[in-house]
């Protein structure tokens, strides 16, 4: 069979598969298939069978996170469980003294009978459970809830769109501005391709029914990702036949790492990453191999325009621009070697000609087209810009502000093992190596070289990307699927072959064998696509539906939300609100300030919120304007922002600022409302958000000037602007000198968070004994711990949210909270006890004097979140 066939449908033939004849001796008319005519449409439309495979298959697997059909395995265990409890005190009430083993089978016998005499009644209560469940997901309306955070991101931009025709609340300068992001300056809205696509699909939508916006962001992943297994199929069969363009295509379609990040409802733009290098190269490859010029060029040019049009999906695209022009470089090496003898006119020869027309028009089309679209400096950057990947993991930025990405945990970097494991395991990648190695000794000639240079630069440059950033797992995918894919490929062909030479049988008895063998190699993946997919539950649920459309209905419009910048999108996008900081500005100095509210005393949050509420990070930039000195400029806000106006006019004035009240305005102004939300998740990140708290810049300095200087100017430097000895300053230097990233980035500011949040039972009438070791006397609040040892000694704080009691005799650097009403304790670092978070959270605002609770809700599995007003001094 060709690889070359064309796709054709004749439906005048389709059609005269079936055929009526009549039965003489039923007395009835039949449908009789016409098995010859079956044969010849199956070898016809082959190929359109093939690809309706794994189309089913990446739909079906993202389907899950719209239906949820793991909460029927919930609902079923907890019938289960509660029948088989029902059962087993049933027998311990007529045979108490029954063994466990013998108890344990009687049990299973009779829960056996309750399901077969029960099977209605239970399937009943397990649908009414399944119900209660999948509603904690759903809104009002029985809508599923957006599975992601990102995603409120773009249904924010849509709305726009549909509203206003751009993706800003307004324009300002003619250009779309969001007013919902750092407030209350906003910032500029930078179109993105995936806003245009969901409203695409939403106007699509409308043609035909009523839609909302929720529905087309369900719909988009799923489009993409089905659209994405056709290029993958046409790429592998290019080099390895049908059979391979169907394996590669299915493993693409359930490869966890991709299906993790493009089920139903996740609009975000990783499901592009695998959608618009596949549709790219496969469309490059059909420029090379094309007969007629006029083809070779119009599909090298759509292939540049492709390309520059990623530019406008995705930061990172530069990746793949800089993949093509290397394979096409070594190519031309190639080409360059195999006509040596006639090099001088080796631009006459048919494939240097057709690399040629086909690389200028992709090229310039690819600079055309990202210029067009805004993105001309990352397309002329893009070969220098490998080099700036490891920038993402530094410790602190050369502004000595902190790093952000270094605790996003997408963008963890992941070790070579789990990247092989996040593939399949060692023999999964085996064959994909193998695919790799077939390909070049199948394709050792011509384009076939193109073949092996794209597919070994390509594989392993990803591979190697990946390691890089869980995110970034996504990219090894495609090229992956195409190796496994064509590996498996030429094995059932040339396999087939060789077997029917060997032992003398025919092909056609042959290849079914090897087919079925071939397949149980997808049941692995097949079942750790359904694990992953059933897995995929929404963040966002009803407590957050219902704490945020409560904050839209009673506060005023101009409120601004502060919490740490997980859930910024949903703040702005279901409560429409403005927000401190978010998913998309989280690398700001907005992190340090909102960490060491967090962390801190009252008055010193109180102060930070207010600055924050007037001008953003604004003030910090107006002072740093005059003193040119981060470590300055930081002092002066820390030390104005925590007295009245008048006080911080005095500070401002003794330092030689001016501009001040300016700057005055920006940190004392007369704020907005602002509500702060503190939620269950935050314990959890505590040691992320307390790190951002309590940087210190100058360790930040000092790092910066010995990653950047000799070691003989980091001491000179750090002498003449720290202050400290040479002896200091050598000491600090050879300890910094020998810290990795992650080193340098604890020890500028550890991560520190609360832990051991226990229960605690009561021993007598005055004592509680907490399952973390705390014993607490309730009357004269003396809180003590018993060491391993045997040595009973004091935290070094006690707090229940009212009393604080401090052991200046404790060995120990921690504390200890309590709370009376939740009968719940927690461990802390001593200054994290008393501070803005633990008041709200864990002491429900006990003691609070400048925040007001508003607004306590508690969701599914106890989840709780709490809102507080900032009680704003007239």
């Amino acid at each position: 069979m060709s690889q070359e066939k064309e796709i054709t449908l004749d439906f005048g033939k389709i059609k005269n598969i079936f055929k009526k004849q009549e039965n003489k001796e039923k007395d009835e008319t039949i449908i009789e298939v016409d098995k010859t005519r079956v044969v010849n449409i199956i070898k016809k439309y082959n190929i359109l069978l093939l690809l309706l495979i794994p189309i089913f298959l990446s739909i079906f697997f993202r389907a899950y996170t719209y239906t949820l059909p793991i909460t029927q395995d919930w609902a079923e265990q907890s019938v289960y469980q509660n029948i088989k409890a029902q059962i087993e005190a049933q027998i311990n009430a007529e045979s108490p003294s029954i063994s466990p083993q013998a108890k344990s089978t009687l049990v299973d016998q009779r829960f056996q009978q309750v399901l077969i005499e029960e099977r209605e009644t239970i399937k009943v209560q397990i649908e009414a459970i399944q119900n209660q469940i999948r509603a904690n997901y759903q809104d009002p309306e029985g809508r599923m809830y957006l599975p992601d955070i990102d995603t409120y991101f773009y249904h924010l931009q849509v709305q726009n769109l549909l509203d206003h025709g751009h993706v800003g609340d307004r324009i300002v300068n003619n250009k779309p501005y969001d007013d919902h992001s750092i407030a209350p300056i906003g910032r500029e809205a930078v179109p993105n391709f995936n806003s245009y696509v969901i409203a695409g699909i939403y106007k699509f939508l409308d043609i035909f029914t009523s839609p909302t916006i929720t529905q087309a962001m369900f719909i988009m992943p799923m489009l993409i990702a089905a659209l994405s297994v056709i290029p993958t199929f046409f790429l592998a069969r290019k080099i390895g036949g049908n059979a391979a363009g169907f394996f590669a295509a299915t493993i693409l379609a359930i490869a966890t790492p991709f299906l993790g990040r493009s089920g139903a409802g996740f609009a975000d733009t990783d499901v592009y990453n695998v959608f618009f290098p596949v549709l790219i190269l496969w469309i490059f490859i059909e420029a090379l191999t094309a007969k007629k010029q006029n083809n070779q060029i119009m599909l090298g040019t759509l292939a540049g325009v492709l390309t520059g049009l990623y530019s406008f999906v995705w930061i990172g695209w530069w990746y793949l621009l800089d993949f093509m022009l290397a394979t096409i470089g070594l190519y031309a090496l190639y080409l360059m070697y195999e006509h040596r003898k006639e090099i001088k006119t080796i631009y006459k020869t048919p494939r240097a000609k057709t690399l040629i027309f086909v690389g200028l028009s992709f090229f310039l089309l690819a600079g055309i087209t990202s210029a067009f679209l805004g993105n001309f400096q990352s397309f002329y950057k893009a070969p220098i810009s490998p080099l700036l990947v490891n920038t993402i993991q530094s410790a602190a930025k050369p502004n000595l502000w902190p790093n952000v990405y270094t605790t996003v945990a997408e963008l963890n970097p992941i070790n070579f093992t789990n990247l092989v494991n996040q593939l399949g395991g060692n023999f999964y990648l085996l064959i994909a190596l193998g695919g790799i190695i077939l390909t070049i000794i199948t394709h050792r000639k011509g384009i076939g070289v193109f073949y092996s240079i794209f597919l070994i630069l390509w594989f392993f440059g990803m591979a190697y990307t990946s390691t890089k950033g869980i995110r970034f797992l996504l990219l090894v995918v495609p090229p992956f699927a195409i190796a496994f894919g064509i590996c498996l490929g030429i094995l059932y062909e040339k396999g087939a072959t060789w077997i029917a030479s060997t032992i003398d049988l025919k092909k056609s008895i042959i290849k079914p064998i090897i087919i079925v063998l071939l397949l149980l190699l997808f049941i692995q993946p097949l079942q750790a696509a359904d694990a992953m997919a059933k897995n995929q539950l929404p963040n966002f649920d009803d407590v957050w539906y219902n704490t945020l459309t409560k904050i839209k209905e009673t506060t005023p419009e101009e409120s601004i939300l502060t919490s740490w910048w997980d859930f910024g999108h949903w703040f702005k996008a279901v409560a429409d609100r403005r927000v401190t900081f978010d998913g998309a500005s989280q690398n700001s100095p907005q992190a340090h300030w909102i960490g060491k509210a967090l962390r801190s005393d009252e008055e010193t949050a109180y102060g930070i919120i207010r600055m924050l509420d007037c001008g953003a990070n604004q003030a910090f930039n107006k002072i740093d304007e005059q003193t040119n000195d981060t470590l300055k400029s930081v002092e002066i806000i820390n030390e104005i922002i925590l007295g009245d106006r008048e006080k911080a006019k005095e500070s401002l004035e003794e330092r030689g600022i001016i501009n001040i009240e300016e700057i005055l305005n920006l940190t004392h102004c007369s704020p907005p409302p602002n509500y702060i939300i503190a939620s269950e998740d935050m314990i959890g990140k505590s040691g992320v958000w307390t790190h951002f708290g309590g940087w210190d810049f100058k360790k930040a300095f000092i790092y910066q000037t010995v990653k950047t200087s000799s070691r003989i100017e980091s001491i000179q430097i750090i002498q003449e602007e720290l202050g400290y000895t040479q002896e200091q300053a050598f000491t600090v230097v050879n300890q910094v000198s020998q810290y990795e990233e992650n080193e340098a980035n604890n020890w500028v500011s550890p991560f520190i968070g609360y832990s051991d949040i226990t229960g605690c039972s009561r021993v007598d009438n005055e004592t509680l004994f907490c399952s973390n070791g705390a014993m607490i006397n309730t009357t004269t609040n003396e809180v003590t711990l018993r060491l391993q040892s045997g040595e009973v000694i004091h935290p070094k704080k006690y707090s229940n949210g009212e009393i604080s009691i401090t052991y200046e005799d404790s060995p120990t650097e921690f504390g200890v909270g309590y709370n009376p009403n939740t009968n719940m304790a927690f461990f802390a670092e001593t200054g994290m006890v008393d501070s803005l978070f633990a008041k709200m959270f864990f002491f429900e605002g006990k003691g609070l004097t400048k925040f007001e609770l508003v607004d306590h809700q508690k969701g599914f599995n106890d989840f709780d979140i709490y809102v507080y007003k900032v009680k704003w001094e007239e």
